[in-house]
């Protein structure tokens, strides 16, 4: 059975009739599936279902729809937030004009998949009562025919009847070779998980490296981390900790959907070899509960919880436990058979008790900021419950807000950070700091109706923040004219401002107006009181205009970088390589930017060290590669972020302390010249 035949027939169809657009998402949207930025795929959803409806063609809805709803349960593991969709898209895809689709078969696997996430064990027997429907309507011959069964065989591990999974498995095999199908990579993969669960680890280390002796570079990115992590855990239960350390996938490779199979191996290790079990790991797992818990996957979350909070009691860090064990909680009690993981949050409640906060401050609450600064070596998960008492004490001291609030971020608590300087702002409108240390963190989390409001909030009492917070709505929505307007506008009341000129800047030139860049770049420069990053940028705009007219800007839409040779501009993928060059003509230089000393050579010069320097560029690069200049139509963590955010605000520390972590170093380009490490500023 050919699933695609009438995909492939369809996409010919409509490219033949000049809807290039509409077959090309045809590609796309599949192929979104290990894409790390999801969002990309939920904008280009409603413009293929409009195009589905438009063609009046059901089945192409089905497609669609369906292709999404795989990347959204099993790439981020979404649970109860999906169910409305996955419900919504089984009763679309078994009308009369959708159940003969092939793809209507594969709906019943997004239901199932959602049924586990939401809460696996509780839905067990009912995603294998679906999947034993489903299997009834086709044969082994068809591709479904896999996926349907390990989704019955994945309700049977849930239902903790391992040795029935393998048997199951081991007869679909058996029919799918009888027909002459192949076995697949992830029909295997399951089977050796299955050995697993029954107990046979060797044997299903067998199947993993029989896989991984043949697999290819086209394997699927999903399931070549599903085998690693797999493989981590059976050598973690075999105690050889090191070398399941060595393969285990690090937090940041990782997809959502692997944070709840991805925490046992780890939550092994640790628990055996405690130099890893770090705060930093208990930020990671701190995350992944936060996922699961934002998308309502219930057992998934109680499950990370338990393993995050046994974690944190045994390196001492109670406040952590407790935090975790509230938010299972509230999990626990959504289960359908909420009996056994309730118990287990109660005893591991009592043992977070045992360990409850409450010490006095090592100092005074005005010299606390000063005091954890001062530490060669500390852990937020101790000094946040300080901070937070400090804060009580003093409402209105800034510096406390925001190192109470880098302490929460670094124990991966992001909701509670944001919960924390919202009540700050709220009741300090007038002071910066904590409102610029907000945004940061909203604009982290894509919530621009958060900015919104605290736009809203401050627009009274700081109207100047206020307008600044809009203008990075607008930069985010690749408003630019907008941009242009609000920043012109800040800058009227605050003429000496940096990094709102800078951000013009980068907004004049996505929106082609090269006479604006221009111009804000020789202000930055006459501002500098020393060469710098604006010099560079000044340098970068000059070489444009003479030539610019004929070879034409970069599209504002283009994510290429752009790089200057012998005075003309060419797009490239890549940082400049050893061999290429990069010259900026010194009339051009002193034609665009009279006030440079004309030793330009020589500044230059200096100005390609301090860009390496700032960017971690090696000193292999050409002379006059500097800094490769980027321009996104989407911001980068360059953006400038808050005005005028002094160097002690940001919580900035020696490398061993956590406070380290702070997002000073992202934005350096962006701020005060005297005050490169603050947070980023528009002054």
């Amino acid at each position: 059975m050919d699933i695609w035949a009438w995909v492939f027939e369809l996409q010919r169809e409509l490219r033949e009739a000049g809807h290039e657009r509409i077959a090309g998402l045809i590609e796309t949207i599949p192929g979104t599936m290990d894409d790390p930025r999801p969002d990309l795929l939920l904008a280009a959803l409603p413009e293929a279902l409009a195009a589905a409806r438009s063609l009046k063609n059901p089945w192409l809805e089905v497609y669609f729809r369906h292709w999404a709803m795989q990347n959204r349960l099993t790439r981020q593991a979404e649970g109860e937030v999906a169910l409305g969709e996955a419900v919504s898209l089984l009763e679309f895809a078994h009308r009369d004009e959708t159940l003969s689709c092939p793809q209507a078969v594969c709906v019943t696997q997004d239901v199932a998949i959602c049924y586990s996430n939401v809460d696996g064990p509780g839905w067990a027997d009912e995603r294998m009562a679906v999947s034993a429907e489903t299997l009834a309507r086709i044969n082994a011959d068809w591709p479904c025919f896999s996926c349907i069964s390990c989704e019955y065989a994945d309700a049977l591990l849930d239902a903790k009847r391992a040795p029935e999974a393998e048997v199951f498995l081991e007869k679909q095999a058996q029919a799918m070779r009888e027909v002459g199908r192949d076995i697949g990579d992830s029909f295997r993969l399951n089977q050796a998980t299955a050995l697993w669960s029954s107990g046979k680890s060797y044997a299903a280390l067998a199947i993993l490296d029989d896989i991984e002796a043949k697999e290819d570079d086209d394997a699927d990115e999903g399931d070549v981390r599903r085998r690693i992590i797999l493989r981590a855990s059976i050598f973690a239960e075999h105690k050889d900790f090191e070398t399941a350390a060595t393969i285990l996938p690090d937090w940041e490779d990782l997809k959502p959907g692997s944070y709840e199979t991805w925490s046992y191996p780890i939550f092994l290790i640790a628990k055996a070899v405690p130099e890893r079990n770090t705060w930093q790991l208990g930020r990671a797992l701190h995350r992944a509960l936060q996922h699961a818990s934002r998308v309502g996957a219930h057992h998934k979350a109680v499950t990370i919880a338990l393993r995050h909070a046994e974690l944190a009691l045994a390196r001492g860090a109670g406040w952590t436990a407790r935090q975790a064990l509230a938010l299972a909680q509230t999990h626990a009690d959504k289960l359908r058979f909420p009996e056994e993981m309730q118990a287990a949050v109660a005893a591991m409640r009592s043992r977070a008790l045992q360990m409850q906060g409450g010490e006095a401050l090592p100092v005074p609450a005005a010299e606390l900021v000063a005091f954890l600064r001062a530490q060669e070596s500390a852990s937020p998960e101790n000094d946040v419950e300080w901070l937070l008492a400090a804060c009580e004490q003093r409402p209105a001291d800034s510096d406390l807000a925001e190192l109470a609030a880098s302490a929460l971020g670094a124990c991966g608590a992001d909701e509670a950070a944001r919960e924390h300087l919202w009540r700050f702002v709220r009741a300090n409108p007038t002071i910066d700091g904590p409102n610029f240390q907000l945004l940061r963190l909203l604009l982290e989390a894509g919530d621009l109706d958060g900015v919104a409001s605290l736009a809203g909030e401050i627009a009274a009492a700081n109207p100047l923040a206020a307008l600044w917070c809009r203008a990075q709505i607008a930069y985010r929505r690749e408003n630019w004219q907008e941009v242009g307007d609000l920043l012109a506008e800040y800058l009227a009341a605050e003429p000496a401002a940096r990094g709102a000129r800078r951000m013009w800047a980068d907004a004049a030139m996505a929106n082609r107006d090269l006479a604006t860049a221009l111009r804000l770049r020789q202000e930055l420069a006459a501002l500098a009181e020393a060469p710098g990053d604006d010099d560079w940028d000044l340098l970068t705009v000059a070489s444009l205009p003479r030539r610019g007219r004929r070879c034409g800007l970069p599209p504002s839409a283009s994510t290429w970088s752009w790089k200057a040779k012998r005075g003309r501009w060419k797009r490239i993928g890549a940082p400049p390589s050893s061999s290429s060059t990069r010259r900026v003509k010194r009339s051009a230089i002193t034609r665009a930017a009279p006030d440079l000393p004309r030793h330009a050579s020589s500044a230059c010069r200096a100005l390609r060290r301090f860009s390496m320097a700032a960017t971690g560029w090696h000193s292999t690069q050409p002379r006059w590669s500097g800094r490769r200049k980027t321009r996104r139509s989407a911001p980068s963590s360059s953006t400038p972020i808050a005005p005028s955010t002094p160097l002690r605000r940001a919580g900035w520390a020696k490398p061993a302390s956590w406070m380290a972590l702070m997002p000073a170093t992202r934005c350096m380009r962006h701020l005060p010249q005297n005050s490169r490490g603050a947070a980023g500023c528009a002054s």
